[in-house]
């Protein structure tokens, strides 16, 4: 691990030539920053000592097991098929975390462990696991919060999970690196990444549409804020009706759909809540819920610009269907799937702009966000118009599951009746 983890320097040369097989096609010369906190850093510690092509296939075996051990969890959780999580969870999961290198799959993990123990009763359990979705803080947050709302006999546990971490953060990177990371590094990695068109969050569509950035990054924030608040009270609210599990994988669900920073590979993190919501509905509200919940799960934005995917992706999305008995859906799915898969990708090539290199070179050793900055940027100008037609099957699904959600909460009627 480098001595300045979020510096430009050493990061750039440990990064040189040593690339996830997602990141291969990046330009050289741009240090993909590292926004973990320290006790994060941590789980990387232990594979920074062996050959990268050891270590690489090492962490891929890691958050592989990690996402089989999530999907036979979430099975028995929200009482849905296997297949059905192995397709919502694992295409996700093959086109975009995987071979990115993300600890999603870690994350998924906790956050259904959680559930699970939940479910069985053990509060402790619940909150031990619910400390391993902190390894992405801003969700971690949402679950941890989530439990020690609902679940009194979990906070002490998590209020000591929490400081043993923050030690852990300062013995691994220092208490001057954990402080920059606060202080600095959250900061510059929201400003960063707020033009990049591949992001799901309220900072970048602000900003997208003329707001400056500081209104933008403080729009953002506030979002987060209300899906962190609003996730807990809707979890709270259905426990009733969901079961514990809901105070486990509804928040993180909300808080994964906007903010100032959001990857689609964090998007899956939603889809636990989405599957519970398929299980507990009833009707024609079930069958509707099933048909939204592969479309949120399906990563539009990866798949768009390789056609060779489309049936692919218009087999799953009707076997998810017919798996989930939503039998009458199937064909439509497997229709409207293939159609949107090549109006993106027509919007691609329409609107695709030809760049040349990109030079994101700074000066001294400031913070790796600093060169990103003028990558994304540099990347992102002119914008390409297919990065919105690509988003909106997304954006859309999210829209509808999450608000049916709060629709539900509010009436205190069953999730079946919103």
């Amino acid at each position: 691990m480098p001595a300045a983890p979020y510096r430009e320097h050493p990061l750039d040369e440990c990064e040189r030539g040593v690339r996830a097989p997602g990141l291969s096609t990046l330009r050289s010369g741009v240090a993909v920053p590292a926004p973990f906190p320290g006790y994060a850093l941590a789980l990387f510690a232990l594979f920074a000592g062996l050959p990268f092509p050891v270590a690489s296939a090492l962490w891929i075996m890691l958050t592989g097991g990690a996402l089989a051990a999530a999907i036979v969890l979430l099975a028995r959780v929200t009482a849905t098929p296997l297949a059905a999580g192995a397709i919502a969870l694992g295409f996700p999961a093959a086109t975009v975390a995987l071979p990115l290198g993300q600890v999603t799959p870690l994350v998924l993990l906790a956050i259904v462990a959680a559930a699970a123990a939940l479910q069985a009763g053990r509060a402790r359990l619940a909150a031990v696991a619910a400390l391993g979705a902190l390894l992405e803080p801003h969700v971690g947050l949402a679950l941890v919060l989530g439990i020690a709302a609902g679940v009194p006999r979990a906070r002490i546990t998590l209020v000591v999970g929490c400081a043993l971490l923050a030690v852990l953060g300062a013995a691994v990177s220092g208490p001057l690196h954990e402080w920059e990371y606060l202080r600095a590094v959250l900061p510059a990695h929201a400003l960063a990444n707020l033009a990049d068109s591949s992001q799901f969050s309220t900072a970048n569509l602000a900003y997208a549409v003329g707001f400056h950035a500081p209104a933008a990054l403080g729009l953002g924030t506030l979002w987060y804020a209300a899906a962190l608040g609003g996730g807990t009270w809707v979890a709270l609210r259905l426990r009733a009706r969901l079961g514990g599990v809901a105070l486990a994988l509804i928040p993180p669900a909300f808080v994964v759909f906007g903010g100032t920073h959001t990857h689609l590979a964090q998007l899956a993190l939603a889809v636990p809540a989405f599957l519970l919501v398929c299980s507990a509905a009833r009707g024609a509200f079930r069958e509707a819920a099933v048909a939204v919940t592969i479309v949120a799960a399906i990563p539009w934005l990866f798949i768009a610009p390789f056609p060779l995917l489309f049936p692919a992706v218009a087999v799953l999305t009707a076997a998810f269907a017919r798996i989930m008995d939503a039998r009458r859906y199937a064909l439509a799915l497997a229709a409207g799937s293939f159609a949107a898969s090549s109006a993106i990708f027509l919007a691609i090539v329409h609107s695709h702009v030809e760049r040349g290199p990109i030079d994101a070179h700074v000066v001294g050793n400031p913070l790796a966000q600093v060169a990103w900055q003028i990558f994304v940027a540099a990347r992102n100008t002119p914008p390409e118009s297919w990065f919105a037609v690509a988003k909106a099957p997304t954006v859309i699904a999210f829209c509808a599951l999450l608000s049916a959600l709060v629709i539900a909460a509010r009436n205190r009627v069953p999730v079946h009746a919103c």
